[in-house]
């Protein structure tokens, strides 16, 4: 269970799931649980952006992973709101369930933290403010 409730946090519907219109889901989601969406933007990962991105995840899968998502646009949703990261993450275990999302190919990101939120926003150059 995520505890930090910090008010910022970053999610992002990636290509596939953007193909299938399942952003409007996650909109939708995101404001019938009392968060605000700050903005919103279609970002592209490059190689270099994800080394950086998923700087935690160096296993087998990491191949896998740079390869899916420099695929296509994702949409990065910054939001804000009280417990927006246990919000978020239940969204993203609720949308990769409900849209048989895989291991690798997992159709949704959510900041763990405000730390992160910031670090991925920064990296993928959003300005919110």
């Amino acid at each position: 269970m995520i505890n930090n409730t910090s008010p910022l946090a970053l999610f992002l519907v990636k290509h596939d799931a953007l193909a299938k219109r399942e952003d409007d889901y996650a909109r939708n989601r995101i404001v019938q649980e009392g968060l605000c969406i700050l903005c919103e933007q279609e970002v592209r990962f490059t190689e270099e952006i994800v080394k950086d991105f998923y700087y935690d995840k160096r296993d087998e899968k990491f191949v896998a992973l740079a390869s899916y998502i420099t695929a296509g646009k994702s949409l990065a949703i910054v939001v804000c709101g009280n417990d927006c990261y246990q919000k978020l993450f239940n969204l993203k275990q609720e949308m990769r369930k409900l849209f048989n999302h895989g291991d690798v190919n997992t159709g949704t990101h959510s900041s763990d933290d405000l730390e992160s939120a910031l670090r991925e926003i920064d990296l993928l150059g959003i300005k919110y403010r």
